[in-house]
């Protein structure tokens, strides 16, 4: 499914041109950085509050406490007190 979303097909033609090595994603951009590294041996990718559901263990994905995005990673680094996914404005 993240395949095929227009940010996955534009990190892919980025790829074909380029050599990446590590990518770096918030929330869905961290679903497309980890499908990417899936697909691509070498890559390295670092998540903020992705919506990932997982328990492996990741020094590279990171979660907020209390985010209710990436509540589903139990593997994740959940350090923080904020919430990311928020907005609060006038």
């Amino acid at each position: 499914m993240t395949q095929s979303l227009p940010r996955y097909r534009e990190l892919e033609h980025l790829g074909a041109s380029q050599d990446i090595h590590r990518v770096v994603g918030h929330s869905m951009g961290g679903s497309v950085a980890l499908e990417y590294q899936r697909h691509h041996s070498g890559v390295e990718a670092e998540t903020y509050g992705a919506p990932v559901a997982t328990f492996s263990r990741s020094e590279h994905r990171h979660r907020d406490l209390f985010d209710p995005v990436s509540i589903l990673d139990f593997g994740a680094d959940s350090a923080h007190l904020t919430l990311p996914h928020s907005y609060y404005g006038p």
